[in-house]
């Protein structure tokens, strides 16, 4: 009888202690979700994988019995990192965070356990889970999956805070050991430490999210002034225009006479200079772009009259609705930097003397998807500016990149042959509405 009741006590702690031990993988993982994103491949064999593992740890512990190997279940997440979106700095500082805490959660759980009779070490098996349950609830509260990314210093910063913790753990256990005095009394001194680390721990993830987010409104105010700039500098072009045509209508009087002078005196050189002289400065000034929506017009011309300027050749078609929901800001991010990074590369083949250098741009919408296209040569193939502005231009594909995913759209860029190109696709939906361009 009492083998029988040893038998059913000894099956209903292995079933608490798997469904225990499921139950920290299902909420650490969640955490990772949310902190990641997806596992894009394979996800379905990575999860069957863990429960596989967690129940070979829990099994082979209950048979050795070393039952305190669940404590040490958070660390198969750790494994299965690799397979969530590539961003190594956040991995490593959350990962790193998420083991400090648990070791600090480990410690203060032993500390409990030392301060309250022996008999409740099995309620501090179960008081574990549910003290980590509560530190990765919060750490979903504090954090959050931000596209934004941290500077190499100020990610080093955050790092070494869960270090430090995890170098000061065992540090303080090892003083209060040398206390001449009681375990418990021990226990009663470690454990404020103790808390604190994990406080400290946790810290971690408010800073990490505040930053994100401060950075997110300095790139934001940085797209603002850039809009602004493009603004002031689309409008001088317009004024520039308008008063080289009024000089010109105000000229025409002038102009018909000499130009009927030099016809009736067959003066057919002089004649065909003349009018080619008057034709550029009106050349000088046009708009290649004319879709009747005001932003993208403005930065459409600005951009290609900056890369002809460069003695760069630029072949535009665009086709779109005048009324399509672009914003603004998102538009200038993709388009300034798509243009920007061609005209740099354009340069650079320049300055050692290639030839036949042309850009190419296209940006037509149809049943509500907008596609974009962009190639031109380049010499060195890099994804980021060699701008000395570049926090105003952003970090060049990354944040074309980063701006596509939050419209939801797809982006894919090649580089072979010497020829680069870029191409996006955002779905916008709305009534099919199409405006030429003059």
């Amino acid at each position: 009888m009492t083998d029988r009741i040893t038998l059913i006590g000894g099956i209903t702690a292995y079933a608490a202690d798997l469904v225990l031990c499921g139950i920290d993988i299902l909420v650490t993982l969640e955490l990772m979700r949310r902190s990641f994103g997806e596992i894009r491949r394979r996800r379905h064999m990575v999860y069957a994988g863990m429960a596989v593992l967690v129940a070979g740890i829990v099994t082979w512990g209950h048979l050795t019995g070393n039952v305190a190997v669940s404590f040490f279940i958070f660390w198969i997440c750790i494994l299965v990192v690799g397979f969530y979106p590539p961003d190594f700095r956040k991995k490593v500082l959350f990962c790193t965070a998420l083991l400090s805490l648990n070791v600090s959660v480990l410690f203060v759980i032993n500390d409990i356990t030392n301060i309250l009779p022996k008999g409740w070490y099995l309620y501090g098996l179960t008081a574990y889970h549910i003290l980590f349950w509560v530190i990765v609830y919060l750490s979903m509260k504090f954090s959050g999956n931000s596209g934004e990314e941290l500077t190499w210093k100020m990610w080093a910063l955050l790092c070494a805070i869960p270090v430090l913790c995890l170098a000061g753990t065992p540090l303080t256990a090892l003083l209060t050991g040398c206390y001449s005095g009681s375990v418990r009394e021990a226990a009663l001194l470690h454990l404020p430490v103790q808390t604190i680390f994990l406080a400290v721990n946790l810290l971690v993830f408010v800073l990490y999210r505040e930053l994100t987010k401060a950075y997110a409104a300095d790139r934001e105010n940085a797209l603002l002034l850039q809009q602004i700039e493009y603004q002031k500098r689309q409008y001088q072009e317009n004024e520039k225009a308008d008063q080289a045509v009024r000089e010109i209508r105000h000229e025409m009087k002038n102009q018909l006479r000499t130009l009927t002078a030099l016809y009736k005196n067959g003066e057919q050189a002089e004649l065909g200079a003349y009018l080619e002289a008057t034709a550029g400065r009106l050349e000088n000034f046009r708009q290649r772009i004319r879709t009747g929506n005001l932003p993208a017009d403005s930065l459409l011309n600005m951009k290609i009259n900056e890369t002809e300027q460069a003695g760069i050749c630029c072949n535009a078609d665009v086709l779109i609705p005048s009324d399509i929901e672009f914003p603004l800001t998102d538009m200038i991010v993709i388009l300034g930097n798509l243009f920007d990074n061609a005209r740099e590369a354009c340069m650079l083949l320049r300055e050692k003397n290639a030839r036949n250098i042309r850009v190419n741009f296209s940006m037509n919408y149809t049943g509500g998807i907008l596609l974009i296209h962009m190639d031109n040569p380049y010499g060195e193939f890099s994804e980021k500016t060699r701008k000395e502005e570049a926090d105003l231009h952003g970090l060049g594909l990354k944040n074309v990149e980063r701006t596509v995913r939050g419209l939801r759209g797809m982006m894919n860029y090649s580089a072979r042959d010497h020829l680069f190109s870029v191409d996006i696709v955002i779905r916008f939906p709305r009534e099919e509405k199409k405006e030429r361009i003059i």
